[in-house]
């Protein structure tokens, strides 16, 4: 009897693991325009892992000590790079999180690389409200 209930419990254990997944992510193969262009932007980097995220093709790549996404359009276009930002934030930054966010603990900071602009992708928490994801350019201007 006692077999049955540690086979029951292995069975039901090894179920509820397998259910924590959340990764929805496809690992793949990307064409050749977005292997090129990511050649091109990155020469000398190589990415661990392909995966298709909302459409986009993304590279999952080391450099130095940092982890790197890069973000690529089916066509090869370029649509942005992000990488965990551990540095203490530039003081234009600083100001504006404090000046509109006192009291906001900063949970996780990403630096992000656009065609379009660079800036820190910043969430904040505060208990008992909901989680603020803001776009900071250096200079401490909101990016919308």
């Amino acid at each position: 009897m006692k077999l049955k209930l540690y086979l029951l419990g292995f069975i039901l254990a090894a179920f509820s693991l397998q259910s924590c997944d959340d990764d929805d992510d496809q690992w793949i193969t990307p064409p050749d325009a977005v292997t090129r262009a990511f050649q091109d932007k990155y020469p000398g980097e190589t990415p661990y892992e392909w995966e298709i995220d909302y459409g986009y093709y993304k590279a999952e790549y080391r450099s130095g000590n940092v982890n790197y996404e890069a973000w690529f359009q089916p066509d090869g276009t370029w649509v942005r790079t992000e990488c965990d930002y551990y540095s203490t934030l530039p003081q234009p930054v600083q100001d504006y999180l404090a000046a509109n966010y006192a009291g906001y603990r900063t949970e996780d900071v990403e630096w992000v690389e656009t065609p379009q602009g660079n800036y820190f992708l910043i969430e904040l928490e505060r208990p008992g409200t909901p989680d603020v994801h803001l776009r900071i350019a250096e200079d401490g201007t909101l990016v919308q």
